[in-house]
């Protein structure tokens, strides 16, 4: 029970992946923030040729 209340009505689990799943997970939160990198350089670049054009 949530702080050891017994009229609590709400429980709370934290999910965690297996052993197995774990380097694939930060695998795929590297491959997020790259993308989120090249997203951002890809603005930076557009910002840039727009200021070229003024």
């Amino acid at each position: 029970m949530a702080n050891g209340d017994n009229q609590a009505t709400h429980a709370f689990a934290v999910l965690q992946p297996s052993l197995e799943e774990h380097p694939i997970g930060l695998h795929l939160m590297q491959i997020l923030k790259m993308k989120r990198l090249v997203n951002s350089l890809r603005s930076i670049e557009k910002i840039q040729n727009l200021l070229r054009k003024e």
